[in-house]
């Protein structure tokens, strides 16, 4: 049996479906239905409930194999993204999640699981809550993202994750009738009606395409000057939810921090380290510990106009800052003493004694190293090694004239990833590979004043970038090499954008 659709008259589905964007088109032809909601790909309903799986997109890791349960989760809201329509007797598939699956509770959960089949809720046998595709938990408290709330022969439903500390507040994403487009809706353990069934009546799965191997830490951390002048934090989390941005505290008991420059590090162990050139032109450090708090704001006794951080793998940061004369200077704050080596003049291109930069970035690397890019007084980029024994490759063009850049240092492989706003206005991209060649840059297709990039664990690239009416864009480039397309990033408090500039942005690549 599939899901039943009892609860056309359920008041929290009308509501649903009253602020459900109609798809802009439907035709068919040849027993294919495509539509057009608003996402990266379009997707492609088929007038069958009972096709075979054959991919499963840019979100999945193949039909059948496992993922975590963060990865289920994004899978279901891509289609919570397209609004895919409730038909028992269609399927669906796209380019992020592929398929085809069917559309209905069972067909959304086969999909997150990236089963090889679209098998029900029960009925006939093996459904979603047999022994073949799932195990069956003992109580709500152990609840994660990607489990599965079923009524059995009737019902099921993606646990989404716990939307407080107590973890008795939740979202869940559901397939329910043809009256509802595919969503992401709010209950609570103190609910007697989840969806409208009794609470009671629910049995609780976890998959068994599960990935039960250690977690990497895909998200990211942010940083920005708000237009109000001060340093907002912001965690993109694992699922491709947002945390909302906050101010930073202060330093010596200030209730923010009012700052030109800011950067940030996603270090090993999930800590992260900030560092800022205050108003009065000094750099300060700060670091978040993985709990949320923060250590407050170490003066580093150095002034600066620009600043960049690197994490390295072996808990220590290295730290690029402008003095106010433009010459680059590079510091190192080692593990676990918390020590800091001194700031140090960079040596320049050819025989110039210093390198004067404008903006320039730093990356940790796998092997102890760190890459470095910067726009030289000439307006050219620069790319430098530091090798892990402590000695330097020296400066070389990279062949864009830029005025804003920024590395991440891949977390496999050995190669690195930048980013610049070229004289054009344009936001351009380039790899250099292990070997030291270099990919080429290319433009992904956006405008923009500022740039930063960073090194997620999974292999792809999340990038920042100011537009320039100053709101502050997101992208990622997943590692296929498609990029998702750049998305504007909500504001402080209800704000619909946040606008910003001194952008950062870095992930858990250790």
């Amino acid at each position: 049996m599939t899901c039943q659709t009892k609860k056309h008259s359920n008041s929290r589905h009308s509501r649903a479906g009253a602020r459900t964007t109609a798809l802009a088109t439907i035709a068919l032809a040849a027993g294919i239905v495509t539509a057009g909601p608003a996402s990266a790909d379009s997707g492609t309903y088929y007038n069958s409930g009972s096709l075979t799986p054959v991919s499963t997109g840019l979100l999945g890791t193949g039909v059948g194999n496992p993922l975590t349960g963060e990865q289920m989760v994004a899978r279901a809201r891509d289609w919570v993204a397209h609004q895919v329509t409730y038909n028992q007797s269609q399927s669906f598939s796209d380019a992020e999640v592929g398929g085809p699956y069917r559309t209905d509770c069972g067909g959304l959960v086969d999909m997150a699981w990236q089963l090889p089949a679209s098998p029900v809720v029960t009925t006939p046998a093996p459904g979603i809550d047999s022994a073949t595709y799932s195990t069956k938990l003992s109580s709500w408290s152990q609840l994660q993202p990607g489990d599965a709330l079923a009524v059995a022969g009737e019902h099921i439903n993606l646990f989404a994750g716990w939307t407080n500390s107590a973890h008795t507040s939740f979202t869940y994403i559901a397939e329910d009738n043809p009256s509802v487009r595919t969503g992401e809706h709010s209950a609570d353990l103190s609910d007697p009606v989840i969806d409208g069934y009794a609470k009671s009546s629910f049995e609780l799965l976890r998959s068994k395409n599960l990935d039960t191997a250690p977690v990497a830490n895909t998200s990211a951390q942010l940083t920005a000057v708000g237009n109000d002048g001060h340093i907002y934090h912001e965690i993109r989390n694992p699922n491709g939810t947002w945390s909302g941005f906050q101010p930073l505290p202060g330093y010596a008991g200030a209730a923010t921090f009012s700052a030109p420059s800011v950067a940030v590090a996603g270090m090993p162990g999930g800590s992260a380290q900030v560092v800022a050139v205050g108003n009065d032109g000094k750099v300060y450090h700060t670091i978040r510990r993985t709990d949320g708090t923060w250590t407050g704001w170490s003066p580093l006794n150095f002034t600066a106009k620009r600043v960049s951080i690197a994490a390295m793998p072996d808990g220590s940061s290295q730290v690029l800052a402008e003095a106010p004369d433009g010459t680059l200077y590079h510091n190192v704050r080692y593990t676990p003493s918390g020590s800091w080596q001194g700031f140090r003049a960079l040596a320049g291109f050819g025989s110039a004694a210093t390198f004067q930069a404008g903006s320039a970035a730093v990356a940790g690397m796998p092997d102890g190293s760190a890459q470095f890019i910067a726009v030289g007084n000439d307006g050219m980029t620069y790319h430098n090694i530091r090798r892990s024994n402590g000695t330097w490759q020296g400066w070389s063009p990279v062949g864009l004239a830029a005025g804003s850049v920024g590395v991440a240092g891949m977390p496999a492989g050995g190669s690195a990833q930048f980013v610049a706003v070229g004289t054009d206005g344009k936001v351009w991209h380039n790899i250099r590979r292990a070997d030291g060649t270099w990919q080429g840059w290319s433009a992904p297709g956006f405008v923009a004043k500022e740039v930063s990039i960073a090194a997620i664990a999974d292999g792809s690239a999340q990038v920042l970038a100011e537009a320039p009416n100053g709101t502050v864009y997101h992208d990622i480039r997943y590692t296929s090499g498609t990029w998702q397309g750049f998305r504007p990033l909500a504001g402080y408090e209800g704000g619909a954008t946040f606008q910003g500039s001194a952008i950062g942005i870095s992930g858990f690549p250790y």
